[in-house]
């Protein structure tokens, strides 16, 4: 029964399959392709791009922010020195003219002034702002439902006289983060600008149309601009709102300048580092006090005593600390202090804003999900300064990348193994992420992630459950069906590369084995064809198990006789070793069976081996109607010789010289002598295989072969004999010489 005729229905069908897989695999892709274009053109993908926007934040970390902003904030401590909330705007105006004294550019109010307070407070700001000049205010759009604004809240009349407007609403996304904000509203025929919008024309002595021109800002459609933020909270320098009416500023502050100058060093910044008050400040009369109070220790102590009233946070023990430090400043701290004061305002944008808890001035960023309001702000303006704006990617780009990883997954997926399919998904994904993580770094373009990388993700997924409900399905019945003639390990490689089974032939050097059972003519006239057959069927059974342990082909079975070899169709490095450790097991498992077919009774029987390496031609073979993949050639047919021989030298198993040179070192073998081989003028030396190397020799079975080849050897030496008596019969005897006989010249020689 031929056995590997299946291989060209095989690697018809497979090719075929194959062919559909791709047109289906195309089809899945196609209908994955459409179905996200519209998840992303109707928006339902916004959402999760949303998130992948945070992340790629949150994976790049915090980056510098624009140096001239200066974020002032009322805080809990500014309240427990200046009081309950709201403040008289005398104090406001304090404020006001203190930054303007210490040359700010812009002082923007992120607060409400939509009520008058009385004519002493509400002029005292009002004067301060007109002589400031730099002042802007707040205002607030009522919108609806639908995001038209409905009513515009403007500070009071006097406010609106010498500053700025600007709107300070930030409208969040469907999920509550804010990731965009809008510079400029319409509302009753007029464009308002944003408040940080306005705080910039003021600082750049722009309007604020110019600013955005000039600068050349990103809006869309909404005049919207995405926030590059900096980081997460305290990105920009903070200064309490007490500070600016006392007149102090942030000792961190401080000590970064001391060190930038040389006066401080990182011990000192390690020390402030473990501060229970971060945020506590001084004046430079307070520092002048320490600088001068390290001169005693009466001095020192009443410092501290002004500075833990100031810094309520402040915890004794670690002001001790920092007091201990500041004894240790040389004596060009003070102009280094003087020229910190100085410079700390100088040419900034102060922006003023709540962060108490009580003020409810937070919203969500990708970086926190609790940020003050006025960050907002200041990123807005820091990201014009710089000039480092976000810019969507391009739409073109992101329905080609759609459509071009729907295209992709259905050609590469739909040829690869599920295996490496799946590899090859993660990292095409890996990269994509990583492609749109540096354009979001290096060029300020955010790629749209999520849509493509859905394309890519459901591609994948609907060409592996077609394949897995089709192929490997396929697959599985093709390997329940014909894993009897082939060992798994090969049956697993031929399925997996069914180019293994390709058209043609190939000339390659295989290693081909043929067995027969000796007698077998006897016992099939002594048998019932019943038992007959379950014997055949037990022994023939044995012996494919042993040619499949060997990782062997097996090629037919002819009547009793097994031809198998190996080397095709998967390539065997080893191919003699395995033929020939194949045989001596056969014998070996023959052995057994013969042991319990006579306890049953039954007859038993021996069987020859012939084992032969050399070039062969593998491939499908046969006409269009029925074909096999199977070897032939002059070596195929020398190893069928082989076995025959078997019989003439009372052997089991007979190798060619060229098998035989490969396994010399793994098996006791005899020379038989010199066969005539077709092809060569030579005889070819043949071996007995009588065991593996080092196990011991079956002596009865030597003695056996010896004895054959002192027969062959005592008949040659008689055939030599035969023949020479035969040529000496044959040679023509000389005939004697006549005197008398007369020569003709005239005839012509008797020939």
């Amino acid at each position: 029964m031929p056995v590997i005729r299946f291989s060209y229905f095989y690697y018809k069908r497979e090719k075929a399959f194959m062919e559909k897989r791709k047109l289906r695999s195309l089809i899945i892709a196609g209908i994955v392709c459409v179905v996200t274009l519209l998840l992303w053109w109707t928006g339902w993908l916004q959402d999760i791009e949303n998130k992948s926007y945070d992340i790629r934040f949150r994976l790049r970390g915090e980056t510098k922010p624009a140096e001239a902003i200066v974020v002032a904030v009322y805080d809990e401590d500014s309240f427990k020195l200046l009081g309950r909330w709201p403040w008289t705007r005398t104090v406001h105006a304090q404020a006001v003219n203190a930054l303007t004294a210490g040359g700010a550019r812009s002082v923007v109010f992120d607060m409400l002034l939509p009520e008058p307070e009385g004519a002493g407070p509400d002029g005292a700001l009002s004067r301060a702002a007109s002589q400031s000049g730099k002042v802007v205010f707040a205002s607030f759009f009522q919108i609806n439902n639908e995001g038209t604004p409905t009513d515009f809240l403007l500070p009071i009349k006097p406010f609106q006289e010498h500053s700025l407007i600007g709107f300070t609403n930030i409208f969040p996304e469907l999920d509550g983060v804010s990731r965009r904000i809008p510079l400029f509203k319409e509302y009753d025929g007029e464009i308002a600008p944003s408040l940080g919008l306005a705080g910039l024309s003021v600082y750049l002595g722009k309007t604020p149309e110019q600013v955005i021109t000039e600068q050349n800002v990103p809006i869309d459609e909404y005049y919207e601009m995405m926030i590059n933020f900096a980081g997460g909270y305290e990105s920009f320098p903070y200064v309490s709102y007490k500070d600016i009416i006392r007149g102090a500023l942030p000792v961190k502050h401080w000590l970064q300048y001391m060190k930038a100058q040389g006066v401080a060093d990182d011990a000192a910044l390690g020390t402030f580092s473990t501060f229970s008050a971060k945020g506590a400040a001084m004046t430079k009369e307070e520092i002048y006090a320490f600088l001068e109070g390290k001169k005693n220790s009466a001095g020192m102590e009443k410092a501290m005593d002004e500075f833990l009233e100031k810094n309520p946070s402040a915890l004794s023990d670690q002001a001790e600390l920092f007091v201990e430090w500041m004894s240790t400043l040389p004596d060009t701290a003070r102009p280094a202090t003087d020229a910190f004061f100085s410079a700390f305002y100088k040419d900034k944008i102060v922006l003023i804003g709540g962060t108490a808890s009580g003020l409810f001035d937070f919203v969500a960023t990708p970086f926190a999900p609790i940020f003050p309001g006025v960050e907002i702000h200041a990123n807005t303006m820091s990201n014009i300064l710089l000039k480092n704006y976000l810019r969507p990617g391009p739409v073109l780009l992101t329905m080609f990348l759609i459509i071009a990883f729907a295209v992709f997954s259905g050609i590469i997926m739909g040829k690869l193994s599920p295996l490496w399919a799946g590899v090859t998904a993660v990292c095409v994904f890996t990269g994509y992420f990583l492609f749109t993580y540096f354009m979001f770094t290096l060029r300020y373009t955010m790629v749209e992630f999520v849509a493509p990388a859905t394309s890519l993700a459901l591609s994948y997924i609907g060409v592996m459950f077609y394949r897995f409900m089709t192929e490997e399905k396929e697959k599985r019945h093709i390997k329940k069906t014909f894993s009897r003639y082939l060992s798994p390990r090969v049956m697993d490689k031929v399925l997996n590369d069914p180019s293994y089974l390709k058209m043609g032939g190939n000339k390659q050097e295989l290693t081909v084995l043929f067995s027969d059972i000796r007698g077998f003519t006897t016992i099939t006239e002594s048998l019932p064809p019943e038992a007959l057959v379950a014997q055949l069927n037990e022994y023939l059974s044995k012996m494919v198990e042993i040619v499949f342990r060997y990782d062997g082909t097996l090629d037919k079975f002819i009547g009793d006789a097994v031809m198998a070899y190996w080397g095709a169709p998967l390539p065997q490095a080893d191919h003699p070793k395995r033929a020939v450790m194949c045989a001596l097991e056969m014998h070996a498992e023959l052995k057994k069976l013969q042991e319990k077919w006579v306890a049953e009774g039954k007859p038993i029987f021996e069987i020859g081996v012939g084992v032969n390496t050399g070039e062969m031609i593998a491939g499908n073979m046969g006409s269009k109607e029925k074909m096999e993949y199977t070897v032939i050639g002059d070596n195929v047919n020398l190893g069928s010789r082989l076995e025959g021989l078997n019989k003439d030298y009372a052997s089991r198993i007979i190798v060619s010289e060229a098998t035989y040179t490969l396994v010399k070192d793994l098996v006791e073998g005899k020379i038989l002598g010199g066969v005539k081989v077709k092809g060569k003028t030579k005889p070819v030396d043949i071996y007995a295989v009588l065991a593996k190397k080092g196990e011991p020799v079956d002596q009865e079975l030597l003695k056996r072969i010896n004895e054959k080849l002192a027969e062959k050897n005592a008949a040659k030496k008689e055939e030599k004999k035969e023949e020479k008596k035969e040529e000496k019969k044959e040679e023509p005897k000389p005939k004697p010489f006549n005197p008398d006989q007369r020569i003709d010249f005239g005839r012509p020689p008797v020939k």
